[in-house]
């Protein structure tokens, strides 16, 4: 993915000047989209495109907007006389490959006596004198065509890059449709030949379940489609549709009772959650929280994943996986390594150490 020259620029006076920005491109399409708010928080009433964004744990109605105020073109046309103040960077470190294996495995023990699932995430730290964000934003656009890919900042929440493919809330506005989906289980792609084994399907079971009894809890007609495996890079997972008909002031009440559905925290819910405070050493920021557009003809949101929060001198990946009670902690975290390879790779090849 190439980004025209406008938008290179647009991207970088807004790093430079901290201007709220949104960058991203839809799956299957090859037009990416800039905008930007320099009047940021403000934001336009209903009907204006708006670049949502709702930290983990953060209800979809609380969520922050960057609006679309102007083009990159506009956007390099404006003279900023007070740039915003960013945020801090978290200081969070690598995470421990013992720490995590005990914290894993302990959480194995309590689903061996329990059940359920638990989401248990592990950060990589990467150090660097410089990175070029849009070199960074342009590789991971281009190996990940299937999924929403994004790059935004906004000072309250810092610079993210990511790439989702795993659509929590999607409505067409003009026709009253909605779809999400159940997307869990993880292996290579080159073990795409052989059946799925029992803790990768009871896994994505979980998480399908999850949906349908939440979507039966609002009250809106809906219709489970078949199981299916989708490719996503280098890696495969298990796919369950869900398609319905829903009013458009439903939107809000339906995100916010599927997030966090159990492919990012767990089942039960309150026990998962409880369980990731307690063996994850670090807060989880915007990772596991939603990003996504909305506009006069749809709602788009997507799940914030394969992603990670970027500054001038360190990135910090963040990746997770489902453990249940027949997890092995060991392959939990070579399933962890698998699916930050990516990104990791394309941050590392646009960075100087």
């Amino acid at each position: 993915m190439i980004f025209d020259d406008i938008i290179v620029s647009a991207v970088n006076k807004s790093l430079e000047m901290n201007i709220p920005f949104a960058l991203y491109i839809f799956p299957g399409d090859n037009t990416p989209v800039f905008f930007a708010n320099p009047s940021y928080p403000q934001s336009d009433s209903l009907g204006a495109r708006r670049f949502i964004i709702a930290p983990w744990l953060a209800p979809y109605r609380s969520a922050r907007v960057i609006a679309d105020k102007c083009d990159a073109a506009a956007l390099m046309a404006m003279h900023i006389d007070n740039p915003l103040r960013a945020a801090d960077v978290p200081d969070v470190a690598t995470t421990d490959k013992a720490a995590y294996l005990e914290g894993v495995g302990s959480v194995v023990r309590r689903l061996g006596r329990d059940g359920g699932k638990t989401v248990i995430s592990s950060v990589i730290r990467l150090d660097y004198e410089a990175v070029d964000v849009v070199s960074a934003a342009s590789g991971y656009f281009s190996i990940h065509p299937e999924a929403f890919c994004y790059l935004y900042f906004t000072p309250d929440t810092g610079l993210w890059l990511g790439a989702s493919p795993e659509i929590i809330y999607s409505f067409d506005k003009r026709r009253g449709k909605f779809k999400t989906m159940a997307f869990a289980g993880t292996r290579p792609v080159e073990m795409r030949d052989r059946p799925w084994d029992v803790k990768n399907i009871d896994e994505q079971r979980i998480v399908a379940d999850y949906i349908a009894d939440c979507l039966s809890a609002c009250s809106v007609k809906y219709v489970e489609k078949p199981v299916i495996t989708v490719d996503y890079g280098n890696i495969q997972h298990l796919c369950t549709f869900f398609e319905g008909e829903a009013d458009a002031s439903m939107t809000e009440t339906i995100v916010d009772s599927l997030n966090p559905t159990p492919a990012l925290a767990g089942y039960p819910t309150a026990t998962a959650i409880d369980e990731i405070a307690r063996v994850e050493s670090y807060g989880r920021d915007c990772y596991g929280g939603v990003v996504g557009v909305d506009d006069s003809g749809a709602t788009r949101v997507y799940v914030n994943l394969r992603c990670a929060r970027l500054s001038a001198w360190s990135a910090i990946l963040y990746v997770g996986g489902g453990i249940t009670a027949a997890s092995v902690p060991e392959d939990e975290w070579t399933e962890t390594r698998l699916k930050s390879k990516l990104l990791k790779s394309v941050i590392e090849k646009s960075a100087k150490r």
